[in-house]
C-alpha cells in the first residue's frame, strides 16, 4: 500500500475481519509479482494480502473480497475448489454491494472487470442465474452485517 497514504476506508474491513476473529496478514512483494495476491485459509482463519504499492482503495477492495468469502459459507465448505467461478462471482459482488453500500467505495471499474472474466468460465442457464443472485443476496447482507457492527477490535 502507497506509504503515507489515508488508512480509514481501509480499516473499516480489517475491524470487520478481527471481530470475525480473523488474522490479517500482509506480505511484501515487488510490482512485478506473478503469483496470487490475495487468498483465504478458512481453516486456518486466515486473510493473506500481497501488498505490492497498490493503493488504499485497492487493497480495500481485495480486503472485501475475501472477506465476502469468509461471509460465504459454500465457500468454506469447498475450500479445495479455489477458483470456482460461482464463488469468485459471489464473492466479487457482495464485495462490491458491501465497498458501495456501506463504505461509499468506487467498486464498479474493477468489480465488473473481474466478475466478467469470471462469467466467462461459468456456464449460466436461467435458473443457475437465480441461484447465484440469492447467494449473492445472503453474502452481501452478511458482509454489511460484519462491516457496520464489528463485535471485537483487533
Amino acid at each position: 500500500m502507497s506509504p503515507g497514504a489515508p488508512r480509514p476506508i481501509f480499516d473499516a474491513p480489517v475491524a470487520a475481519a478481527h471481530a470475525e476473529d480473523l488474522d490479517l496478514r500482509q506480505q511484501q512483494q515487488p510490482s512485478d509479482c506473478t503469483r496470487a495476491r490475495d487468498w483465504i485459509d478458512h481453516a486456518e482463519r486466515t486473510i493473506t494480502l500481497i501488498d505490492y504499492g497498490q493503493s488504499v482503495d485497492n487493497m480495500t477492495r481485495t480486503v472485501l473480497h475475501e472477506l465476502a468469502h469468509y461471509c460465504d459459507p459454500v465457500a468454506g465448505e469447498r475450500r479445495a475448489t479455489r477458483g470456482d467461478p460461482v464463488l469468485e462471482i459471489v464473492a466479487e459482488c457482495a464485495a462490491w454491494l458491501g465497498g458501495d453500500s456501506v463504505l461509499g467505495l468506487e467498486m464498479t471499474d474493477a468489480s465488473a472487470t473481474y466478475v466478467a472474466a469470471w462469467l466467462e468460465a461459468h456456464d449460466s442457464d436461467d435458473d443457475s442465474v437465480a441461484q447465484v443472485n440469492e447467494h449473492t443476496s445472503q453474502v452481501a447482507k452478511r458482509l454489511e452485517e460484519a462491516l457496520v457492527t464489528p463485535t471485537s477490535t483487533p
